[in-house]
């Protein structure tokens, strides 16, 4: 099991309210440095009062940087071996929030992020909010075509409210309670938030709750990321579903690329914004489909395997 080394400032612990706080925020973090300062710079701008942890995951370097350049924040540093969904877990445990978020070091949060997303679960009763991602790095083909494959139906003119991505996710605690075996499954937010719609939480969708993705990736990282993302996601969802199930998906999993850009076509070119990105993204985004195609039949076939660790 990996072990986790727990950090926080005498200067954070002093100065810590003796009440929980209202809100805390997640930044989970395997992108490097780099990513991480822009991200956490943005959110202390705004996250007066607020708590801030960030996990990082298998990168002693960044950690250190993080230890020494941002007191104020509640540090957990894990080692390699552990799924992002596992240390999003870890870091749920230390949270003291009545309202949990979490994003990711390759996202930077727009201005009053913090401000509106708590308005948000004051006025609303919903016990997951989630907000949209708009594209703010390279716009090359290959790029363009990863962020489609991961974030198309979060774009801010489609956001969709059935499945939040947990770069712009928040909770109301009574859910995280109640439901705690839910997050503690070490599942994708995918199946996650499908298991909280069969037990009736309701979700509620703003694009104007924004964050800027700013990742940006060579070809072959995607696409061996999207092999294992995928590798991993059917072998998780395998083993919740009966066997009859199982067969029927596996069966399926070949005619996946073209399901898939079949509704990602009929997402994107009525959006002109987005038309050309798309058309142009194209012989990218179909390798990359194809890959999570072949990573879904073996997750289905064999199991998750370890793919789960090696997703970033």
């Amino acid at each position: 099991m990996p072990q986790v080394e727990t950090e926080m400032s005498n200067t954070a612990e002093a100065s810590q309210p003796a009440s929980s706080p209202k809100l805390s925020v997640v930044v989970t973090s395997t992108g490097g440095d780099a990513y991480l300062t822009v991200c956490l710079d943005g959110l202390l701008e705004q996250a007066h009062g607020v708590e801030l942890v960030v996990a990082v995951v298998g990168d002693e370097a960044t950690a250190r940087r993080v230890r020494e350049a941002y007191p104020e924040v509640h540090l957990l540093s894990f080692e390699r071996g552990l799924s992002l969904p596992q240390a999003r877990y870890r870091a749920l445990q230390v949270c003291k929030g009545e309202v949990v978020a979490f994003t990711k070091d390759t996202c930077t949060v727009r201005r009053d992020w913090c401000r509106r997303l708590m308005d948000l679960h004051r006025q609303n009763s919903h016990g997951v909010i989630g907000g949209a991602i708009d594209f703010c790095s390279r716009e090359d083909g290959c790029n363009w075509a990863a962020f489609f494959c991961e974030y198309a139906c979060l774009l801010p003119p489609l956001l969709q409210s059935k499945d939040p991505a947990m770069s712009n996710v928040s909770y109301k605690r009574q859910i995280l309670e109640t439901f705690k075996e839910v997050f503690s499954s070490g599942n994708w937010e995918t199946l996650t938030h499908e298991n909280l719609h069969t037990r009736g939480v309701r979700f509620l969708a703003r694009p104007d709750l924004l964050v800027d993705y700013r990742k940006t990736f060579g070809f072959t990282e995607f696409l061996t990321q999207r092999y294992h993302f995928a590798r991993s996601f059917a072998g998780m969802r395998a083993a919740q579903v009966p066997l009859w199930r199982r067969v029927f998906w596996t069966l399926g999993s070949p005619f996946l690329p073209v399901l898939f850009l079949t509704r990602l076509t009929r997402l994107l070119i009525p959006v002109t914004q987005y038309r050309k990105k798309f058309l142009a993204s194209s012989p990218w985004l179909l390798l990359f489909l194809c890959a999570g195609a072949w990573g879904e039949l073996r997750g289905y076939l064999q199991g998750a395997g370890d793919s789960a660790v090696k997703v970033h």
